[in-house]
């Protein structure tokens, strides 16, 4: 009984040294210890819904340091929209629901990256996507807007874990990496694709429809982000 009165007014005592100071008790233990500095949102510059509301594209901030789910869809005619969602479940049922994937955040096929296709797109604006079907089905990123410069694709249902590990070579020896490149993309595939905003399909992920021509990443967010990517 000593020893639990001692315990009561030691607890006691701890609450008011909160009240005097300003601080709680465990507050450090109830922190969001889940958020990773390495998440930082850009803000698109074309219309967002979060979890399903209209919100200012600058209010994308506020989810810095917590992975989001997003989409660029068409709106009605050539006007599109990023869909972004908290949840892993729900994004994964507006992307089913719009004509992708059935998991669209499960782990694809592992392309080796040495078996990398990539190159320079070869007419500006055009980046030659193969029309023939499957396996001739491929996503492309590139490295510059508007589908210029180094152009990299994968065939559907493969995907690039680690683009740190793929080779973007314009000439020798001025080579880099594809990790943290791409600036527009294309969809030539039955269910589109995904960009993940980490190596090991980690971090933010984005969902590009099938089809669909991307010209410029920076309007969703997406300039210079993208470390894997897949094909469905």
């Amino acid at each position: 009984m000593r020893l639990r009165t001692f315990r009561t007014s030691a607890v006691g005592a701890i609450a008011l040294f909160a009240v005097i100071f300003g601080t709680q008790p465990g507050v450090a233990d109830s922190a969001p210890s889940a958020a990773n500095p390495s998440i930082v949102h850009q803000v698109p510059n074309v219309p967002l819904t979060v979890d399903g509301r209209s919100v200012d594209p600058q209010s994308i901030t506020q989810y810095n340091g917590r992975p989001l789910y997003m989409a660029a869809v068409p709106d009605g005619g050539r006007k599109v929209r990023l869909a972004t969602f908290t949840e892993r479940d729900a994004f994964e049922r507006f992307v089913r629901e719009n004509d992708g994937p059935a998991r669209a955040l499960a782990k694809p096929r592992e392309m080796n990256p040495e078996q990398a296709v990539t190159g320079r797109a070869a007419t500006p604006g055009k980046p030659n996507a193969p029309k023939a079907g499957p396996p001739g089905y491929n996503a492309f990123i590139f490295d510059n807007i508007d589908y210029g410069d180094g152009r990299l694709s994968v065939s559907t249902g493969y995907g690039y874990s680690d683009l740190t590990r793929v080779s973007l070579c314009y000439y020798w020896p001025f080579c880099t990496d594809w990790n943290d490149r791409a600036s527009s993309a294309v969809a030539d595939t039955p269910q589109g694709q995904m960009l993940w905003e980490h190596i090991h399909w980690g971090g933010s992920a984005l969902w590009i429809s099938s089809r669909a021509w991307i010209r410029d990443l920076g309007a969703y967010g997406w300039m210079d982000r993208t470390s894997s990517f897949a094909a469905y």
